[in-house]
């Protein structure tokens, strides 16, 4: 079995889930989600994902931590109101308009025209879920 390798500076530590692993010498001071992730306290917001068009990005029953506060939105997962309705897509800009993608290709792409009432709620800056 062939592993991606993940590139070394988007995480603070990394642990091997093999044989052997941490050991005291690793450990560090305590490590803070909210500073890590809430740059922005009054425009940060969480939601759960519920559906599978965003698979394999984004698992049904993840948290995602989405900052209202981002403008710069071209091919980033956001949270969108469509239609008074909270979707969770890739956003693409368009000539038509807004492109909204699921990653999950069974789902069909959405144009959004200046007819529909849409509005961009926020960008997906994080995701965690649980593990068991």
């Amino acid at each position: 079995m062939k592993i991606r390798e993940v590139p070394r500076d988007n995480f603070i530590h990394q642990a091997s889930c093999g044989l052997f692993g941490v050991s005291e010498d690793f450990l560090e001071e305590y490590q803070s989600l909210d500073e890590r992730f809430i740059k922005n306290k009054t425009s940060t917001f969480f939601f759960q994902a519920v559906g599978d068009s965003m698979i394999p990005t984004i698992f049904p029953g993840e948290y995602l931590v989405v900052d209202r506060s981002i403008d710069q939105f071209h091919g980033r997962v956001c949270v969108v109101t469509y239609n008074g309705e909270l979707l969770c897509k890739r956003v693409f800009k368009t000539r038509e308009g807004l492109l909204l993608k699921s990653d999950n290709n069974r789902f069909k792409d959405i144009i959004v025209r200046e007819s529909f009432e849409t509005s961009l709620w926020g960008v997906v800056i994080a995701k965690c879920g649980d593990v068991s």
